[in-house]
């Protein structure tokens, strides 16, 4: 028995430490080499200590039983920290400042693909399957170099440095900067674009030719910084709270980014009347999607959640009550029932809400799910009920 149990733990052992090697750790040149050398795609995980879902990424999909073995046929693995050794000259060169972020290069260097963000197993597959026909079809982000001293201002340089080494940035200095280059079709200059908030002046320019950076340099980046446009925007309409000035902003979506329209439209409106406690117009809104079926019952039942917790109008509340009804009757899963009972305790439709609180508790529990705060709204409903 002590034998078996050694062999056991032997082989436990023995598969940690190959689940560990299976990536290069901050070797950039070992792995550039060993691409170069097998013919293989390099794949580059970058990540920092202090990044949660970088923990995740790790555990759930690179160590998935399907992702796994895919990984280590098909790619050379490597990780970088992004902020320690050379991580801080691949994070300026290839623009890398959210985490995690994920690099795909063919054998001779070229950006092939580039991810940002958690992914799923099944959605990590997926990408993995494009980015070899990418590969073998030679598409690559053409406006990269392989060039890993490119001679940067300084103000970028700087602002790779850490938070005690580094000197306050002149955003003027950066947007006279960028609005004397003739295009943005320089790798150097479009790092610069995409690491800081711009002007408008600079951003007129910036969208009047994201469909061409898109193709030089990779769509995720052009994505990231039209957010960071919006995003800015955004922040001086919900500061001021004017309806004029938002429907500014939504102009100028329809004018800039109409692809992504609808989108920024709803996620934009319903923040704003949010903001502004007009729970009617916020109600209108969702309302007309889910009438013309452009929700997912997972957005419905978070609108309708956020309804119970904030609002207090009654005509308000009753259109959500509406709303989860029609979706538990179609998707009866547990956390949508505990929504619509919440909704129902709070309209004072008490035996109502007290079935489907019931109902709720014993669909959750079946499953797994944690039911308490489910109990304790049971209670609530059954005191009222008293």
């Amino acid at each position: 028995m002590k034998k078996v149990f050694t062999g056991i733990l032997a082989l436990f052992i023995a598969s940690t430490i190959f689940s560990q090697e299976s990536f290069i750790k901050e070797d950039w040149e070992k792995a550039v080499a060993l691409s170069k050398k097998t013919g293989k795609i390099l794949f580059v995980d970058y990540y920092t200590d202090w990044c949660g879902w970088c923990k995740v990424m790790d555990k759930q999909t690179f160590n998935d039983s399907i992702v796994k073995p895919i990984m280590e046929e098909n790619f050379v693995l490597l990780k970088i920290d992004a902020e320690k050794g050379v991580g801080p000259k691949l994070a300026k060169k290839y623009r890398v400042s959210a985490f995690p972020s994920f690099m795909f290069y063919s054998a001779d260097g070229k950006v092939i693909k580039k991810i940002m963000g958690f992914q799923k197993a099944e959605e990590f597959i997926k990408t993995m399957e494009d980015v070899k026909k990418l590969n073998e079809a030679k598409t690559y982000y053409e406006g990269i170099s392989t060039n890993l001293d490119l001679k940067y201002p300084k103000f970028y340089d700087d602002s790779f440095l850490d938070k005690e080494s580094r000197p306050k940035l002149d955003i003027e200095e950066v947007n006279k900067y960028l609005l004397n280059q003739k295009d943005f079709n320089s790798e150097i200059v479009f790092a610069v674009l995409s690491r800081f908030p711009t002007s408008d002046e600079v951003n007129k320019k910036f969208l009047a030719q994201k469909d061409e950076l898109s193709k030089l340099f990779g769509k995720e980046d052009v994505e990231q910084k039209n957010s960071q446009i919006l995003n800015a925007k955004y922040s001086e309409v919900l500061k001021s709270l004017d309806e004029k000035l938002l429907e500014e902003l939504l102009s100028f979506i329809e004018e800039n980014l109409p692809e992504k329209k609808e989108n920024y439209f709803l996620a934009i409106n319903t923040g704003f009347f949010e903001k502004k406690s007009d729970w009617k117009k916020y109600s209108e809104i969702i309302d007309a999607q889910i009438r013309d079926n452009k929700l997912e019952p997972q957005q419905i039942n978070q609108y309708s959640w956020n309804i119970y917790e904030k609002s207090e109008d009654s005509s308000v509340l009753k259109k959500a009550v509406d709303w989860m009804k029609n979706l538990c009757d179609t998707n009866p899963e547990w956390m949508f029932i505990d929504t619509y009972a919440s909704l129902l305790y709070k309209t004072a439709n008490y035996p109502e809400a007290k079935i489907q609180a019931e109902k709720a508790i014993k669909l959750g529990s079946d499953s797994g799910e944690n039911v308490e705060e489910t109990k304790i709204l049971l209670e609530k409903i059954l005191k009222e009920i008293k």
